[in-house]
């Protein structure tokens, strides 16, 4: 079966995964020094700005992650006294979140150190911000619901 001519659409998605690998690269090389990644880093965010409410199930929900790969993430924080563990006695289901001291410090300095989004947030308007969320929950949704597509359906060239 010959190749699907590129169309824009596809150009669209290919463009979408090379802007996604840009932010994360440069987002990576600003936070190396801190020791911690942009995945790690946005963890760090969402423990603090979810408080009380941070639990292994919330932050992977926030982060549109399965709890297991959290789980993970989180034990390699923990492990470098970033975060720290606690199960609800009352619902040894629960495991809560927060952050430690230095982990505070790591997140705070992590927010300073965000100059890729600022610049980019610096040359787009309002509109074409907003524009680019709308369309980008949409794709979201309608990712959502189509739970998987057949393998055939994957081969779709998008270079």
């Amino acid at each position: 079966m010959p190749p699907i001519p590129r169309d824009v659409f596809n150009e669209s998605l290919h463009l979408l995964s090379a802007v996604n690998r840009s932010l994360y690269e440069a987002r990576n090389d600003e936070l190396r020094p801190l020791g911690i990644t942009s995945q790690q880093s946005a963890m760090l965010h969402q423990i603090k700005s979810l408080g009380d409410e941070a639990t292994v199930t919330n932050v992977a929900q926030r982060l549109h992650r399965d709890v297991s790969s959290v789980s993970d993430m989180l034990a390699r924080l923990e492990k470098r006294g970033l975060v720290r563990r606690f199960i609800d006695p009352g619902d040894r289901r629960q495991v809560y979140v927060f952050l430690t001291e230095k982990g505070q410090e790591v997140r705070d300095q992590s927010q300073k150190e965000n100059s890729i989004i600022k610049r980019a947030r610096s040359q787009l308007g309002d509109g074409e911000i907003e524009e680019l969320n709308r369309i980008l929950k949409e794709l979201y949704r309608i990712c959502l619901e189509n739970p998987k597509v057949p393998e055939s359906e994957t081969e779709v060239s998008l270079r």
